[in-house]
């Protein structure tokens, strides 16, 4: 998976599941919602948040 310097700051899920349940944690640790998306620069899938 080569990252690109757009998600070198960004967690990098290797699969949409994996993302998933990431996103269940981080609603629950940091009281906010969070999109999931794939990302074809790294081919990996990142979660940002729903502002």
């Amino acid at each position: 998976m080569n990252k690109s310097d757009k998600c070198d700051k960004k967690r990098t899920f290797f699969s949409e599941i994996e993302a998933r349940k990431e996103r269940g944690w981080a609603e629950s640790e940091h009281k906010k919602k969070f999109n999931i998306y794939y990302c074809d620069k790294c081919n990996g899938w990142h979660l940002a948040s729903i502002k």
